[in-house]
């Protein structure tokens, strides 16, 4: 079989198993829905199967109090409506997830000869060498340094920014550290 034979079958058990499913996903959402209301007890005589009709319609028109309920519960004619996942609704579930990983499968494994990995662009054209800072990065690091004192004195070598301080004092920092401006802040606070 060819890749498209082979993805075609894969669709097609995908979509027999979700018409599987579905009505048997209608019936549970249905049960669910009803889930905690009350049922008359199935096997009752007619005159039984009378008096729980009767109870329910009490119930459901609020007539009927809880402890009337209780009693009506208690003497076999309504039961509280429990939904249990089936287990053909189980299997169907189970089936349809493995076909649809199947499916996923077969058509991922048919274009990987057509993937293709995209190239990466150039990096943004800098003004700086290659270990050199950018004029733009310098212009912002000299001026939080100009801020903080503007009477220093900023020079640039590498990755490094140094200088003096307005008091004499030398600084020397990685431009890209975490914390040079909190410290030099510091140095001129001395």
């Amino acid at each position: 079989m060819n890749n498209t034979q082979v993805i075609e079958a894969a669709l097609i058990a995908v979509k027999e198993a979700h018409e599987e499913y579905t009505p048997l996903n209608e019936e549970y959402r249905t049960a669910m829905s009803n889930a905690g209301e009350y049922e008359v007890v199935p096997g009752l005589d007619d005159s039984m199967h009378t008096r729980a009709c009767v109870t329910l319609d009490m119930l459901m028109s609020g007539e009927l109090t809880t402890k009337g309920r209780e009693r009506a519960v208690e003497a076999g004619l309504i039961r509280k409506i429990k939904a249990a996942k089936p287990a053909e609704l189980v299997a169907a579930e189970e089936l349809l997830q493995n076909v649809t990983s199947e499916y996923l499968r077969v058509t991922s494994e048919a274009i990987l000869p057509y993937q293709f990995v995209k190239s990466r662009g150039t990096r943004t054209h800098s003004d700086a060498s290659p270990g050199e800072v950018g004029a733009g990065k310098k212009a912002d690091v000299t001026a939080s340094i100009k801020r903080i004192d503007p009477e220093a004195v900023v020079n640039f070598a590498g990755r490094r920014v140094f200088g003096t301080i307005g008091k004499g004092i030398t600084f020397d920092y990685d431009v890209y550290g975490q914390s040079y401006l909190h410290s030099l802040q510091e140095k001129v606070n001395q």
